[in-house]
């Protein structure tokens, strides 16, 4: 008889049959667990896709924040400039031998206030491209902290037999790493 367990072999009547579907075999025994695991995966994508478009909706909303602060500030300065403007033009119809001294002033004003402008401006830039760099770190690091994850398990799935119990384990303290948590610190938890 031959030694592979998924080719021809030519039995003691010399007529050539089928061993075992080892593909068909691997399915009665761990099909049910293959399916679980396949659902528990899914489940996993949904949820990182989930985390991930919430992390989006945040970026954005930040996104809106920060725009919703430039525009209060714009208006803030604007209307500081209007009113230093105003206030400049009053002083030049009371004293218009000394016109130049006013224009000076104004202008100095303008550039004080452009100044200021300018520096909120870059500082509210640099605090949006801040946030957008760490959200876009975070995701990087818990997506790439589950893949390791998940490529240690199913590494370890290939190694070892598991049963359902321990399929369990391994897919709940992955649930609690990407909620944050771990299992060690749940249990404390629990007993304390």
């Amino acid at each position: 008889m031959g030694k592979s367990k998924d080719k021809n072999i030519i039995d003691d009547q010399g007529n050539l049959s089928k061993v075992g579907n080892v593909e068909h075999i691997k399915e009665i025994l761990f099909g049910s667990q293959e399916r679980e695991l396949n659902l528990r995966f899914e489940r996993l994508e949904r949820e990182i896709k989930s985390m991930h478009d919430e992390l989006s909706k945040r970026l954005e909303q930040n996104q809106k924040d920060l725009n919703s602060r430039i525009n209060h500030e714009f208006e803030t300065i604007s209307t500081k400039i209007k009113s230093i403007t105003i206030r400049q033009q009053d002083e030049l119809e009371d004293v218009r031998d000394s016109a130049s001294k006013q224009e000076k002033r104004i202008q100095n004003s303008l550039e004080i206030i452009s100044e200021e402008f300018n520096t909120k401006n870059e500082q509210l830039k640099s605090i949006q491209k801040d946030n957008k760099e760490s959200l876009s770190l975070d995701i990087k690091n818990i997506k790439d902290e589950l893949f390791s994850i998940l490529q240690e398990r199913i590494s370890d799935l290939d190694e070892d037999k598991l049963d359902k119990a321990d399929i369990a384990n391994i897919l709940v303290e992955a649930a609690m790493r990407i909620k944050g948590t771990r299992l060690e610190q749940q249990l404390t938890d629990i007993d304390g």
